[in-house]
Parts: C-alpha cells; sequence; structure tokens
C-alpha cells in the first residue's frame, strides 16, 4: 500500500493504525486522549471499501449519541461517496423493529410521561397498596426506618408521622388531610385535640368532627379507601358546609413534613434514572430480590423504593403491551430477541466506537448482530475515559475483549503516539489515572514537550479571579493570536457561576452548534463551557477546571442523597454479577473523569482550586506528580459588580425557579 493511501484528512497514519486499519478479524483498539482513534475509524472503512472491496451494505458503524454519529458521517464522507450505515445503538433497534414482523410503534418518551401521569395526575390512587407505600416513603421520617413486611402494607398509613403543614399533631390521616386542604388555602382554622378519641377544627363559628359527620365512619383511613376517594369526599362536604377550597386532588398539596415536596420531585426523577440504568445494565424484574438481598438489607427506604419500582414496571409494561408499543429504553432489548428468532441484517463488519461506554443491553445487541452473518467486531476506545457507569456502561466487556467466546481469535491494537498532549502531561496523568488498580497500563508518546503544563491555581476569594489570571496569562502568551478555551467543571452549577458573569458575552455556535463565549477584552480568546463529561473527545489549546474542590472532586456523595445511593446500587450489583471487579478504588470513576479534564489541552492545564479556611482542595491534586506543577497563589483581580457571599467573598449565583430565588456560593458557604 502506498504511503499516499494511509494520508487521511491531511494527517498521515502511524504504524499502529495501519496495524489495525489492515488486520481482517475482530479487535479492539485501544487509544489514549488524542491518539487519532476517529482518524484510524475512517482509515478503516477506506481501508475495507477501496483495498477489500467489502461492500458498503456490509458496513455498520455504531456510536452512542448523536453528536458523534453526525461527526463520524462528516468525517467518513470526505473520503468516501458511498452510503454506509452510521447509527446510535437506538437508530439500530429502530431499524430492526421496522424490519421484523414484530413492528410496533415506538414512543420514546413513554415512561417519563407514564411515570409524570402516574404520579401527578393521580393515577397512583386506584392501586391502594402502591399508594400506601409511596405516601409512606415520601413521608416518612429519615431517622425512624422500620421495615415493614408486605402483607402489612395496608398499615403503613398508622405509622405517618401526621404533621401537618402547620406543624400540628394530628390525630388521624383524615385530620391531616383537612387541616392542609385548609393550610393550602389560606384559610384561618384551630385544630382542637381533647384527648385521643375527640379532636375537631374550628373555622369561626363551623366547627368540623372527624366522624361521622364527614366520612360516614368513624374509622375510615387508607386502609380501606383510596387516597383520592378520601379528599373528594373531603371536599365535597366542606363545599356544603359553606368553605369554598381548591385542589383537592394534588397529591404534593397533602405531603405534610417541610421538605417533602422536594423529596417527592427527587423520587419521581430517580424513578426515570433507576428505569434507564436497569434497561441499559440488563437488570430484570427477577434480579431485584438478590439485588436487595444483597446490598439493601438494612436500608429501608431502598428496599421500599426498589419494591415501588419493581411494581411501576409491570404496570408500565402491560400499558406498552396493550398498546402495542416499546419505548426508548426498551429499543436495545426488544430488537436481541426478534434477531434470535430472524436473520434478515447485512451487516458483517461491525465498528463501535468508544467501546468502554458498552452496556450490558447494547453488547447482547451486538452479539446477535454479529451472529447475523457470523461477523466480525472492531472496537475502539480507552478504559481510561469510561465515565458512564451512571448510565448502565460496565467496564467488563472492555477488559475482558480478547477473552470473549463470541469473539474467537480476536485481538488488541495500543496507539502509543498522542498528538494533542505534551509528553510532560501524557506523564502526569497517565500516572494519576494509573493509581486506579484496574486500569491497563499504557505507554504514550507525544512529540511535543512543555515544561510544567499543569498550572494549580489557588485562589483565595473568588475562583472567577483563577479565571481572570488564566486570560491574561494566555493574552499575554498569544499575543493577537485567535485561540480556545475550554471551561469545564464537574456540575453545571460550576460552569454557569462563571458563564453567566456580565462580563462574559455570548458569540455565537461552531459548525456542531457549541455555544463560544468570550470575556470582556479579551475577544481574541474563544470560550466554551462545558461539564467534564461533555468535553470527552473534544479538545482545545487551553483548558481551565473549576470546581476542583474537596465537595466536587470527587463528588461529594451525601448519605441522605437517595437520587444518588439508590442508583448506585445497580452499578454495584451488575459489577459484582460475575464476582469480578473492574474498578478498585471507591472514586475510580471520579479520577477518570477528572483524567479526561486534563486531557483536553494542546498546551497548559489550568485547574482553580479554594485556598480557603471553609473549603479545601480536591484529594486529587495530591496525587499528580510535582514535576508537572506550578503552583500560583491568585490574590483579588476582579472588580466585583457581581453579588458577593458575606462569609467567604466569593460569587454567588442567583436562580430563580417557580417564582422562588435560590442563591448558590461558590465555595459552598451556607447562605
Amino acid at each position: 500500500m502506498d504511503k499516499e493511501f494511509y494520508n487521511i484528512e491531511g494527517k498521515q497514519l502511524d504504524k499502529e493504525q495501519i496495524e489495525s486499519v489492515e488486520y481482517i478479524g475482530s479487535y479492539l483498539v485501544i487509544a489514549g486522549a488524542g491518539a487519532g482513534k476517529t482518524l484510524s475509524i475512517v482509515g478503516k472503512i477506506k481501508y475495507l471499501l477501496e483495498e477489500k472491496k467489502i461492500k458498503p451494505s456490509e458496513i455498520l458503524v455504531l456510536a452512542f449519541t448523536d453528536k458523534v454519529v453526525n461527526e463520524l458521517i462528516e468525517r467518513i464522507g470526505k473520503v468516501t461517496d458511498k452510503k454506509i450505515d452510521i447509527l446510535t445503538f437506538h437508530k439500530l433497534g429502530l431499524r430492526i423493529f421496522n424490519k421484523s414482523d414484530n413492528h410496533k410503534d415506538i414512543d420514546i418518551d413513554a415512561f417519563n410521561r407514564f411515570i409524570f401521569k402516574y404520579f401527578y395526575k393521580g393515577e397512583y390512587e386506584e392501586n391502594v397498596e402502591l399508594a400506601s407505600i409511596v405516601y409512606n416513603y415520601i413521608n416518612q421520617d429519615y431517622n425512624n426506618y422500620n421495615l415493614v413486611a408486605k402483607e402489612k402494607i395496608h398499615k403503613l398509613t398508622e405509622n405517618i408521622n401526621k404533621v401537618t403543614l402547620n406543624n400540628e399533631k394530628a390525630n388521624s390521616v383524615v385530620a391531616l388531610i383537612v387541616c392542609n386542604m385548609l393550610h393550602v388555602n389560606n384559610i384561618n382554622y384551630e385544630y382542637v385535640v381533647e384527648n385521643k378519641y375527640s379532636h375537631y377544627i374550628r373555622i369561626d363559628d363551623k366547627v368540623i368532627h372527624f366522624t361521622k359527620q364527614i366520612m360516614g365512619s368513624n374509622n375510615l383511613s387508607l386502609k380501606n379507601a383510596d387516597f383520592h376517594n378520601i379528599t373528594r369526599i373531603i371536599y365535597n362536604y366542606l363545599q356544603r358546609i359553606g368553605i369554598d377550597i381548591i385542589c383537592y386532588s394534588d397529591y404534593k398539596k397533602y405531603l405534610n413534613e417541610p421538605g417533602a415536596v422536594k423529596r417527592f420531585e427527587i423520587f419521581v426523577e430517580s424513578l426515570i434514572q433507576a428505569q434507564k440504568i436497569a434497561c441499559a445494565a440488563d437488570i430484570y424484574d427477577q434480579d431485584f430480590d438478590e439485588l436487595i438481598d444483597r446490598y439493601c438489607k438494612k436500608e429501608t427506604r431502598t428496599i421500599m423504593f426498589f419494591n415501588i419500582f419493581r411494581e411501576l414496571r409491570k404496570v408500565f409494561a402491560a400499558k406498552l403491551k396493550e398498546e402495542f408499543k416499546t419505548d426508548f429504553e426498551y429499543m436495545i432489548n426488544g430488537p436481541i430477541e426478534i434477531l434470535k428468532r430472524n436473520q434478515f441484517l447485512p451487516y458483517k463488519y461491525i465498528i463501535v466506537d468508544e467501546y468502554q461506554d458498552i452496556s450490558p443491553a447494547r453488547h447482547n445487541l451486538l452479539v446477535e448482530v454479529l451472529n447475523q452473518k457470523d461477523g466480525y467486531l472492531m472496537a475502539y476506545g480507552d478504559d481510561w475515559q469510561s465515565i458512564y457507569s451512571f448510565s448502565g456502561s460496565n467496564n467488563e466487556f472492555f477488559m475482558k475483549f480478547t477473552s470473549n467466546e463470541k469473539l474467537k481469535d480476536s485481538k488488541e491494537f495500543y496507539l502509543k503516539n498522542t498528538y494533542r498532549n505534551s509528553q510532560q502531561l501524557i506523564d502526569a496523568s497517565s500516572d494519576f489515572i494509573m493509581k486506579n488498580p484496574c486500569q491497563k497500563s499504557k505507554n504514550i508518546y507525544s512529540n511535543k514537550c512543555l515544561e510544567k503544563p499543569i498550572k494549580i491555581l489557588k485562589y483565595n476569594i473568588s475562583n472567577l479571579d483563577s479565571l481572570i489570571y488564566t486570560l491574561d496569562y494566555i493574552k499575554n502568551l498569544e499575543k493577537n493570536n485567535v485561540v480556545s478555551l475550554m471551561v469545564l467543571g464537574r456540575t453545571n452549577n460550576a460552569i454557569n457561576m462563571l458563564r453567566e458573569i456580565p462580563e462574559m458575552k455570548f458569540e455565537g455556535n461552531d459548525e456542531y452548534q457549541r455555544s463560544i463565549y468570550y470575556y470582556e477584552g479579551y475577544q481574541n480568546i474563544k470560550i466554551q463551557f462545558l461539564t467534564i463529561h461533555r468535553s470527552k473527545g473534544l479538545e482545545a489549546d487551553y483548558v481551565f477546571v473549576t470546581g476542583v474542590n474537596e465537595k466536587d472532586m470527587p463528588l461529594e456523595v451525601n448519605p441522605r442523597n437517595e437520587h444518588i445511593s439508590i442508583l448506585s446500587k445497580f452499578n454495584q450489583f451488575e459489577e459484582e454479577k460475575e464476582h469480578e471487579k473492574y474498578e478498585g478504588l471507591p472514586s475510580s470513576e471520579e479520577r477518570r473523569l477528572f483524567y479526561v479534564a486534563l486531557t483536553r489541552s494542546k498546551n497548559i492545564v489550568f485547574v482553580s482550586v479554594p485556598n480557603l479556611k471553609t473549603l479545601a482542595p480536591s484529594i486529587f491534586i495530591d496525587d499528580i506528580k510535582t514535576e508537572a506543577l506550578e503552583y500560583v497563589y491568585i490574590e483579588k483581580l476582579y472588580n466585583n459588580t457581581y453579588l458577593t457571599c458575606p462569609e467567604c467573598g466569593g460569587m454567588i449565583r442567583e436562580v430563580s425557579k417557580k417564582g422562588r430565588v435560590y442563591r448558590f456560593c461558590e465555595n459552598k458557604c451556607k447562605i
């Protein structure tokens, strides 16, 4: 093959890239950051079409997001005008559905819509058992977890902490509901408790007794009537006696503990995320008993959550079956069963980008696609950049690629050269990531040298001062050259703190519709604000990493943050199904995330850390080789026209939500 053949996009493929391109069979290309992984994929397509004369219809390229798919379409389109299927896994699933006799309507938001309708529209109230456990789950005292057997589920209401929104101790569920209905409607009342059995409400000259006067029964509760009916009866009664109220059926209005509405919203969001993870990780209803037994024996609320979730999945599955539909998450699992019964896909050569992010469900789909024509799997990825376990990815498939019985005689190729980072940055970031004991060891080389490529900026007031220092440094270094700066944060809030200051101006979008900004006085520095997750696969001339403190990096997991702790059970369960672990440290994925941030820069990485009594730098800073670091102590540079924290002087961000204003200090002060 002549040298010109391997000139792709004006770049010459190196020896290791060519070896993978010319190999026909299943293989895994292990590519470090900036090693030309996508370039190798484009070269592979060119080789298959032009040298091996493979039919375009036999080639399938798979990626995880539409963004990556569109980039691959554009770059592959530069070397061939032949039509090749370049799809996300979900688009492949949809194609399989459409080719089969088992065609179903696809409703990509089905589960989300089902959950919101079920809870916010009150459908769950028709299921007394489920309503009871949900009500108890939302209202239960966090310090009083009592495991309740399934057969006693209807007695849950007896354990509710019956404190009204007006902080009164109610003697019954009915009294609780009445008081809360009056409270949310701004009606003044007096709740009187004479003894355990005698209690009533006084509104002006009206006295409401909690006996036959309202309910027609002395003992009506959620044990023998659903919540919706109780509120309807109370509503009708109050209307009859001249007390005009509204919103009698709004469930959220009756949550009786301060902060309960927020917990309800977190609960609903957790259900949605749990569905995504369960489907991606191939966790089925029969797995839940094992999951609960293994990880949740003493975590009563977690058990309650999984029992609710399991019941909801059954209800949802029944609705889909009834309507002959499938949803976004089942677009992966459904086609697996179709392919086991049918053989109609033409693909022989299957290329997968970012293979380190593969989930069990996607892996199982790949196996069935390969079985159609005894095909080859050509996978590209980097285990050092595996950062999506929260969506079901499992590093096991990457680490055990060559031992997979479905991939006979498979090989591994290492792309050793990087064309982005300096050798000094490579050495420092490689040493940092290999403190995870279960990562693949790599030797990565660069022709670029740069002394002290990582600058640790220690600010004593505001993180914004670190950014101003960075902009000044780049401007003095680059003069009037137009350069790119990527501002990365672990969370959206971290980057929004900087993006939303008055001096930051929106300039426009790049060809991939990513927002570009500039700071007043620094028009030659084009700034992108991205979470670290969204930055993977991208690069910039310079990088500024914000929020590198003890709480955000690694991200602090609050034991009471059930949204995180509950969902982590899925990942834990999936990782240990085969009694093997591919992590090693509790913060392994957070470490990989910081590695991704460090390796986006072609030149210097500026890492902003607090130098405060109230907030310490991230523990990761101590794990970076000192010879790669330069410490800079940042004094106040920014003449503040923004809100400042009265505790530390740092920036305050204001967010308006549902008519309320929330304030956040960048240094985590409680304000």
